[in-house]
């Protein structure tokens, strides 16, 4: 045995890495087991001006009062030190534990108002904790909770949201009457966040599209035809600049220039004719490699609708 001990090696606990953790979410039942506080709390990993909204929902629990900073509020607002949600348990919440066909309890946090061009990915880890909750509605002592390292997904998840409501360009601006131009500067401000914080790439599509007949409910019956594709273009800081019309000042004078060449070659029918613009958003992930995260479809907006009618002489 004496032989063993010398030749032991000591084996370093693993910690959980916190690092990456921007927001601390408890949860605590009541004595009574019949309410259940949550509380989320940002960490000092997460700048005062990234801090977003955090909605919780449990199943078989209805929410009744939220709580910012110790203060009763229906609508919480950032920055913040903590946000508690109060439940309480529903009468008739027998078996009513999870959203799906998962036996272990659900909990759906949503963050909302994020802007997919802000944000392009999510990255999904968890951590075990054990004897966090020995007792319902007492705080177990910090030294006999066993928490495990943090284990990662390995790739990001990247989301795909396709839009094919059919939009009217003519009713952005003041006006329904306004040159290309304007048309499509008012197109990007409603479109593109009007600050560049992260690169992302964007290709456009543009056709002539005729109505043929139209119904009782509006849907007209189109043929169309391709006018332009533009290349990808990323969108992106230019020096200093920051400003997204500055950037893409130069896209949008190309493409008024393609399609009044087109028009003037062809001379399309401008009582029932129509441009339908496509836009198509790719992610730009900043260093990370190609392989490891490649340049991925965010979000097409397609049905973009703008009469000749409402196209004025620039």
């Amino acid at each position: 045995m004496a032989r063993s001990w010398q030749i032991w090696q000591p084996i370093a606990i693993a910690q959980a890495s916190r690092q990456t953790v921007h927001y601390n979410i408890d949860e605590n039942l009541s004595a009574d087991q019949e309410t259940k506080t949550v509380i989320i709390t940002p960490t000092n990993n997460l700048p005062v001006a990234d801090q977003q909204i955090l909605d919780i929902e449990l199943p078989g629990y209805e929410l009744n009062d939220t709580r910012q900073n110790d203060v009763t509020t229906n609508s919480p607002t950032v920055p913040y030190t903590t946000i508690e949600y109060d439940f309480t348990k529903l009468l008739d919440a027998t078996g009513v534990e999870t959203f799906g066909e998962s036996a272990l309890p659900d909990r759906k946090v949503t963050v909302t108002n994020l802007d997919v061009l802000d944000y392009q990915n999510a990255w999904g880890a968890i951590r075990l904790a054990r004897n966090k909750n020995l007792i319902d509605g007492r705080e177990t002592n910090a030294a006999f909770i066993f928490q495990t390292p943090e284990v990662r997904f390995k790739n990001r998840i990247t989301p795909l949201i396709v839009n094919d409501k059919r939009w009217d360009i003519a009713d952005l601006g003041n006006t329904r009457s306004k040159t290309l131009t304007q048309h499509l500067e008012e197109l990007f401000k409603v479109l593109l966040p009007a600050i560049i914080n992260r690169p992302y790439d964007i290709r456009i599509s543009c056709q002539y599209a005729f109505a043929l007949a139209s119904n009782t409910n509006d849907e007209e019956l189109l043929a169309s035809l391709p006018v332009i594709l533009t290349p990808r273009f990323t969108v992106q800081k230019s020096g200093d600049s920051t400003d997204m019309l500055a950037v893409t000042q130069q896209l949008r004078t190309n493409i008024v220039r393609e399609i009044d060449n087109w028009q003037t070659q062809k001379n399309p029918n401008q009582t029932r004719g129509r441009y339908l613009f496509s836009f198509s958003f790719f992610s730009n992930p900043e260093n990370v490699s190609t392989t490891e995260n490649p340049n991925l479809p965010l979000l097409t907006v397609e049905n973009l609708n703008l009469l000749l009618t409402d196209i004025i002489e620039g």
